[in-house]
């Protein structure tokens, strides 16, 4: 299973190509495209951005990477899903930084996920309680700030990663069995 590039290798190369988006945004747009069943294309920041003036990422780009091992963790058996966030193990990321980063990666699944043309009332009752609580915690605002908050952040992210996963599989992973059988 591939590990996803780090966040400030993307945020470079999100910097770079002139988007207005944070990295850790850009991969929650990604992860609820993907999660509503949308197909990955090579110009995916153009068309998830909806600016065709954004160029299409190089094979060799961690851009690339970011949206191929996504993809990969989606259907990965073993729930290796990551979210794209600062690294907590540098001592330079303070908890209040990366709980604004989760919250703007919730805003972006929430974005994507609609993008990707996925139907809320289809979803089962967990899965439209999951979407409800992304929803509020992208309009939220975490007052994370000592090293306390720490293990709080750490189980509001497993439940961001549950949340997606438990999306995607109600919606994407449902679609394409369905296609095996018609």
């Amino acid at each position: 299973m591939g590990k996803l590039p780090e966040e400030f290798q993307v945020a470079a190369e999100v910097a770079e190509m002139g988007a207005d988006v944070s990295a850790s945004e850009l991969h929650g747009l990604l992860s609820g495209w993907l999660a509503a069943g949308g197909a990955l294309s090579a110009d995916w920041p153009a068309q998830l951005l909806v600016d065709p003036a954004l160029p299409k990422p190089a094979e060799d780009s961690e851009l690339h990477k970011l949206a191929q091992t996504t993809a990969q963790q989606f259907k990965d058996t073993e729930f290796g899903f990551q979210l794209l966030l600062p690294d907590d193990d540098d001592d330079a990321t303070d908890v209040a930084l990366r709980a604004a980063r989760l919250l703007e990666w919730c805003g972006g699944f929430v974005a994507g996920f609609g993008l990707g043309g996925a139907k809320s009332d289809s979803l089962s009752e967990d899965g439209q309680e999951a979407l409800h609580d992304l929803v509020a915690m992208s309009r939220s605002d975490l007052e994370a700030e000592a090293d306390s908050d720490e293990d709080a952040l750490t189980e509001i992210e497993e439940y961001v990663k549950v949340a997606a996963l438990l999306l995607h599989s109600e919606v994407a992973m449902a679609r394409d069995y369905r296609r095996q059988f018609n």
